[in-house]
């Protein structure tokens, strides 16, 4: 008969616990968050692409359309760099934001580089960047629509028929956003995105 010992709930071997604290890698949370968010995603597509592809990219999009201001501002920054027909790599980008002021003092220049190399690392393939871009302008026009349908409810309720029809005019304002969202948002072939990259394009960080 076995004793109680044996019957004892024997503790996990190696093979089936946890591996050894050395052996695990700390998650970087910093890439965690990119691969979360949209615009950043976006952003790290960018980062990837060269000046011709980038640019292609950029096309109807704008940096007011996305949510979160340090984002915008790294679009601004990449819009820049990609018009004077330079490949928008992290390196220079962060050089662009330098010469031109941009980068601020020491602390926000740090958090600009890492920001930028985070979102490198942190890019899907580049073909999908339009993917995130219909992503980007279909939370734009929805932001574009709260707050017209907003302003419209208050102008309804109490102020003068001249200013109801202004406001009622700016909707043409909300269709243009939502244009862009419908461009973006179409499907596209393998070969006709595949023909806006050159070979080996992915430029060195």
């Amino acid at each position: 008969m076995p004793t109680d010992d044996a019957l004892a709930p024997r503790p996990p071997g190696p093979a089936c616990g946890p591996p050894p604290q050395s052996d695990v890698r700390p998650r970087d949370t910093a890439v965690d968050a990119a691969l979360l968010d949209p615009e950043r995603q976006f952003l790290g597509c960018l980062l990837q692409l060269p000046a011709s592809a980038a640019c292609a990219l950029l096309a109807g999009i704008d940096p007011d359309d996305l949510a979160t201001p340090m984002s915008a501002f790294i679009l601004e920054l990449v819009i820049d760099v990609v018009a004077s027909d330079r490949d928008p790599t992290p390196g220079l980008v962060l050089g662009h934001a330098v010469t031109t002021g941009r980068a601020g003092g020491e602390q926000q220049h740090a958090w600009l580089g890492h920001e930028l190399i985070t979102l490198y690392q942190a890019a899907p393939v580049p073909l999908t960047g339009k993917h995130y871009k219909a992503l980007i302008l279909e939370a734009a026009w929805r932001r574009a629509l709260r707050t017209y349908a907003t302003r419209l409810q208050q102008a309804a309720e109490s102020s003068a028929a001249d200013i109801l029809a202004t406001i009622y005019a700016e909707r043409s304002a909300v269709d243009a956003v939502y244009s862009r969202y419908r461009a973006a948002a179409e499907p596209e072939s393998w070969p006709a995105a595949l023909s806006t990259l050159r070979t080996g394009s992915r430029p060195a960080a």
